[in-house]
């Protein structure tokens, strides 16, 4: 190969290798998930639910609300039973209140009517004021105020799962998409580990092209060490391939075409991830663990509240009617009349299957959600197992191949020694060639795997990163 074409061959190289890195920034991690989470729809209906369960809570709780109740009314009746005529105007207010610590509903009010009636051409007025009382007491079904209650309980129990969900859901998105960006640190690694194995697989290249053209090596040498540089190639384009379809997958959230990761990043965080211990943590130690529990104590409620509709309603009411009647309006602010009222009223439907099937359906419902606790309990421990086995069997493998790589670069340098003594063919000093980048690429690898693992554990364990 003459001088030029060597010339030209390397710059094509160099502008082929370079061409991805001009003008490119180094994006960290914490720019990256900022300009992520940007874009995640998901965060803002997390967020969404969240607010609709702080909703349901002033729902729920609306019980306590106290109501207004007014109107009016005209009337006229054309008389019968000893008068010719009588119309009249009624008006009414009432407040309404239910009483949290028993469940009594306490009503007060205020009732004005004004009755005129015609006899024998001879007009009556009744001015009819009078000022009312009344409570209900459960004394079965609602006992205490239990149906209002239990659903204000299970509503706060619904707003701390969905913050638990919510944590959960951006803490699994942030998880993703972190392992995301270290997939990208690993593959950047393996395109500069490549771009090193061309450079040195075109010296060799060139080397034999030199040796042939002195008559020191056959012909087919010099084929073997130009595929050799092919082989590099298709490795690092298809890598390149690689890097490409993940930048497309991100490419809805981040534009990353003119951006690399930090890779220093990946090195430390590999680092870390190696010495870390890793540790079956208890389920119950977990945000899952909290999720599940929580909604089994919602479980609960609802069979308490089944239970609940099952009795009859027994309802004890009282009432005071303090009233009078004057023929003049300004005698009628004399409210000085007394009517009570005691009544005690039963109501049960016979039968209530629809209320005994709901207090079956609450009870599997504990039952299956505590099962689910035990089943998640089982995955998880199943999960760090799995996790542990196989971040200790990726580091004893990394170690291996390290040692491996250092015995294969002492095989290549003594190697390449012999080959300028034509002592040895070219074809073995190519395979220890390959067999180096194979090792520096499974290294790489390797590292992502120990990171992986390690960021799923944090996820699993509830642990910051």
């Amino acid at each position: 190969m003459s001088i030029m074409k060597r010339i030209i061959v390397s710059v094509i190289l160099i502008f082929t290798i370079s061409l991805s890195a001009f003008g490119v920034d180094v994006l960290t991690l914490s720019e990256y998930l900022e300009k992520i989470t940007e874009k995640l729809p998901q965060i803002r209906q997390n967020l969404i639910k969240e607010e609709m369960a702080e909703l349901n809570i002033i729902k729920a709780d609306s019980y306590r609300d106290l109501s207004l109740s007014a109107g009016a009314s005209w009337n006229g009746v054309n008389g019968y039973s000893g008068y010719d005529y009588s119309n009249g105007l009624s008006l009414f207010a009432k407040l309404k209140k239910t009483l949290p610590a028993t469940g009594a509903v306490l009503s007060t009010g205020i009732e004005y009517d004004f009755l005129s009636m015609e006899t024998n051409g001879n007009n009556v007025h009744r001015f009819a004021p009078a000022l009312t009382v009344d409570v209900t007491q459960p004394l079965m079904k609602n006992y205490l105020g239990k149906l209002d209650k239990i659903p204000l309980l299970k509503s706060k129990l619904a707003s701390q799962i969905q913050k638990l969900q919510t944590d959960d859901a951006l803490t699994a998105l942030r998880t993703d998409f972190t392992k995301l960006y270290y997939r990208w640190a690993s593959l950047d690694n393996a395109l500069q580990l490549l771009e090193k194995r061309i450079e040195n697989a075109l010296l060799m290249e060139e080397e034999v092209q030199r040796r042939y053209r002195n008559n020191l090596a056959d012909a087919d040498e010099v084929y073997q060490s130009h595929s050799t540089v092919l082989t590099y190639r298709e490795g690092y384009v298809q890598t390149e391939r690689g890097v490409q379809q993940l930048k497309k997958e991100l490419e809805p959230y981040i534009d990353l075409s003119h951006a690399r990761p930090d890779v220093a990043l990946f090195e430390s965080l590999w680092q870390k991830a190696a010495e870390y211990e890793f540790v079956i943590t208890p389920f119950e130690e977990t945000r899952h663990y909290l999720m599940l529990a929580t909604t089994l104590e919602q479980a609960g409620l609802d069979i308490t509240l089944s239970r609940e509709l099952t009795k009859p309603d027994l309802n004890l009411s009282a009432g005071l009617t303090f009233r009078t009647q004057e023929e003049a309006f300004s005698d009628s602010y004399k409210v000085d009349d007394l009517d009570y009222r005691v009544s005690l009223t039963l109501s049960f439907p016979l039968g209530n299957r629809a209320a005994k099937a709901g207090l079956s359906l609450s009870q599997l419902d504990y039952e299956y959600a505590g099962l689910e606790i035990v089943n998640a309990a089982l995955s998880h421990q199943k999960a760090l197992g799995q996790l542990s086995a196989q971040f200790g069997g990726n580091y004893r493998l990394l170690e291996l191949r390290k040692e491996n790589l250092e015995t294969l670069r002492s095989q290549y340098e003594a190697q390449r020694r012999k080959y300028n003594q034509a002592r040895l063919e070219l074809n073995n000093l190519i395979q220890t060639d390959n067999q180096i980048t194979g090792e520096l690429i499974q290294i790489n690898d390797l590292k992502y795997n120990l990171i992986e693992a390690y960021l799923q554990y944090l996820y699993l364990t509830g642990q910051s990163q």
